[in-house]
């Protein structure tokens, strides 16, 4: 995450750009030498 021009770009954190860290990790798996991982999260509407 990086600041440019006063606007955050790239991979920031919700809390830094005014939302919330929500997410919880749902199922997580490996299978034929991949892992899988799902997440979910509140969402807003």
């Amino acid at each position: 995450c990086g600041k440019t021009l006063g606007q955050y770009k790239g991979v920031c954190k919700d809390e830094l750009v005014g939302g919330l860290d929500s997410n919880q990790i749902y199922t997580a798996v490996r299978e034929n030498g991949l892992n899988i991982i799902t997440y979910r999260r509140t969402l807003i509407s």
